[in-house]
């Protein structure tokens, strides 16, 4: 950022959605809007599961495997080729970005 530029995170402390809609289910009245609060939870329930998930891979140390995939790699005499290969790709990607549209 440019030492001129102003920069900032606007959050919100919100409600428990799945609260409200347990609430809004205890009152509700009539099968259609039953079927729709549930519907409504069954998607929070599923976003909040799919947060958990991606939480969990956030925080994961994932240097051990790479290690490991590395090493093996070298063991088989496949990690000198693919760094070429993708030494040569982003050679080949550069280039083309420098010659710009035809």
């Amino acid at each position: 950022h440019a030492a001129t530029e102003i920069t900032f995170n606007l959050m919100a402390v919100v409600g428990d959605k799945l609260m409200a809609l347990d609430r809004e289910l205890r009152v509700a009245e009539g099968d259609m809007l039953i079927a729709d609060i549930k519907n409504k939870m069954r998607i929070e329930e599923e976003k909040r599961a799919n947060y958990k998930i991606e939480n969990i891979r956030r925080k994961h140390n994932y240097i051990p495997l790479i290690m490991e995939m590395l090493k093996i790699l070298s063991e088989k005499g496949m990690l000198l080729p693919l760094t070429e290969k993708a030494k040569e790709k982003l050679a080949s990607k550069s280039s083309t970005k420098k010659a710009g549209p035809s």
